[in-house]
């Protein structure tokens, strides 16, 4: 779905996808998976300045994958790391 978002220029469908992408990659601990996803997400509502922002802040940081300056913190490690990007 999230290439015919693009295509489409659909920015709010997108973000919405990776977020639930990322919920469920963290509920699997797969936090370095996650952490990307959720970053983007959280990126793209706050600049559509949309409720879902606040959602996704308050999930990440349920589940130890807070937006930190320059990056996201590990949740198994609590260090701050940049997200990972590519494959």
């Amino acid at each position: 779905q999230l290439p015919v978002y693009e295509r489409l220029g659909d920015v709010r469908s997108r973000a919405i996808t990776l977020a639930k992408v990322g919920f469920q990659l963290v509920e699997m601990k797969r936090y370095d998976e996650a952490a990307p996803a959720l970053v983007k997400a959280l990126g793209d509502t706050r600049k559509l300045r949309i409720p879902e922002a606040e959602i996704i802040e308050q999930f990440m940081r349920q589940h130890g994958v807070p937006v930190a300056p320059g990056g996201v913190t590990d949740a198994s490690t609590g260090q701050d790391r940049l997200p990972r990007t590519g494959g």
